[in-house]
């Protein structure tokens, strides 16, 4: 398979199906390069479970349904039950802000408003302070977020600036990913027990 899934105890699911390049209306679209990598250090630190690309993917799971990836994500949703699935992608890193949210214009959290807040909170005290909501909606095309919210379970499109996903640029880019990476943690042990 192209993606591989990480069992974890944590009720808190998170997504990468843009780990590796993927395909998309003919042309291949290249990775978010380090939301992979998030997604397992996660898994490894917290006992996450974890959903995410591992090889080039035939169908872009964030564009379409009918593909092996969103075929899997209900069975894991099912038995799961999670409060709520985050869904990392990589923005350019020339956008003007840290993390943008993408609620599908506030709905896709569902009643579970607290979660966003919570989520907001923690990582603007770890210093992703230039946050936006909407930029990217997660309301276009066959999203992962609205193909979980379509499911009755709170789910966000976190769009990361490349800044904080390149520890390999040096010292300042390594802090950053550091950064990112305890704010998860946080949110993660505040969410769940």
């Amino acid at each position: 398979a192209s993606f591989e899934f990480r069992r974890g105890t944590r009720k808190i699911l998170f997504v990468a199906g843009h780990a590796t390049a993927q395909k998309r209306e003919g042309k291949t679209k290249p990775a978010d390069g380090g939301t992979g990598s998030l997604a397992i250090e996660l898994n490894k630190l917290l006992n996450v479970p974890v959903l995410y690309s591992v090889f080039l993917s035939e169908s872009d799971p964030n564009f379409e349904d009918n593909n092996a990836f969103k075929d899997t994500l209900p069975k894991i949703i099912s038995k799961l039950k999670p409060i709520i699935v985050l869904d990392l992608h990589a923005s350019n890193t020339s956008r003007p802000y840290d993390i943008d949210f993408g609620t599908m214009k506030g709905t896709s959290f569902l009643k579970r408003k607290d979660l966003l807040v919570k989520l907001k909170t923690v990582l603007e005290d770890e210093g992703l302070i230039n946050q936006s909501q909407d930029f990217f909606s997660a309301s276009k095309n066959q999203t992962i977020t609205k193909f979980v919210h379509a499911r009755n379970i709170p789910c966000i499109q976190l769009e990361i600036n490349g800044n904080w996903l390149q520890p390999e640029k040096g010292n300042l880019n390594a802090q950053k990913t550091a950064q990112l990476l305890q704010a998860l943690y946080r949110f993660v042990n505040a969410t769940t027990k």
